[in-house]
């Protein structure tokens, strides 16, 4: 799951901009984007050379997966809304990064903002970016940052065959093992910090210093972040586990 990405910009639309206006970015390339089509017996999945390709696919499969690998360039964002439908105040949500996670319910689709943890193998720095799912009745497209995730798990299942869950049940099963997955992607990131923890004790005992209380303070800031992090997406689950249509299907 590694990527090799810092922190994109955050950025607001400007005070008086009309609720739901997607803001262009000048000289933003079309991202990356992914679909994968399947019923109960078969798959196809392919990358995808423009948004246009999603209508080979969309209403003649009873599933569909688009994964699309940046968020930077609103046009793009704004024709795959066209195509789904989807709800403008939940389209400016996708592309203004800076959103708490939560889920909202529309008339055709729900629309869910979680964080997800990056590998930090290589370093110290928590990295954390949002990731933004529409569900759909035959549908679920997802939204990141920039390329890489913990998903690669749901495509190997998918890339099995018949035989497996995702493929018999419907987009909100395959949405909620996407948030789920989102979910255990924390857990080696708490294993790292709980490691530092138990380091930084012994260093308090052996070597009390300021440096010590510094790093005390930031382990704490970070696991405030984690903490408000995961904590949303424990309501997001529950929502589709209790939502009157998807809820009963996801048991």
């Amino acid at each position: 799951m590694a990527k090799h990405k810092k922190y994109v910009h955050r950025k607001r639309n400007k005070p008086g901009t009309e609720a739901g206006t997607l803001v262009p970015t000048q000289d933003s390339m079309q991202p990356p984007m992914q679909i994968v089509a399947f019923n109960a017996d078969q798959y196809v999945e392919v990358t995808l050379q423009s948004v246009d390709e999603i209508n080979d696919y969309y209403k003649k499969w009873p599933v569909i997966w688009v994964n699309v690998d940046g968020v930077s360039n609103a046009e793009t964002v704004q024709k795959i809304g066209e195509i789904f439908q989807l709800h403008p105040l939940a389209l400016e949500d996708t592309v203004n990064v800076h959103q708490r996670p939560k889920t909202e319910d529309y008339e055709t689709h729900l629309y869910t903002v979680c964080r997800m943890a990056n590998d930090i193998s290589g370093g110290d720095e928590l990295d954390l970016e949002q990731i933004s799912i529409f569900l759909g009745p035959d549908f679920v497209l997802s939204f990141q940052e920039a390329p890489g995730d913990c998903w690669n798990i749901i495509r190997d299942r998918i890339r099995r065959g018949t035989g497996n869950r995702i493929l018999t049940s419907g987009a909100d099963y395959l949405a909620y093992v996407m948030l789920d997955a989102v979910i255990d992607g924390f857990f080696p990131l708490l294993e790292k910090f709980g490691d530092r923890i138990d380091a930084m004790e012994d260093e308090v005992l052996n070597n009390p210093g300021n440096d010590v209380m510094v790093d005390i303070q930031m382990a704490k800031r970070y696991m405030h972040t984690i903490r408000h992090s995961i904590w949303p997406m424990r309501e997001s689950i529950n929502q589709l586990m209790s939502h009157e249509r998807l809820g009963p299907r996801l048991i």
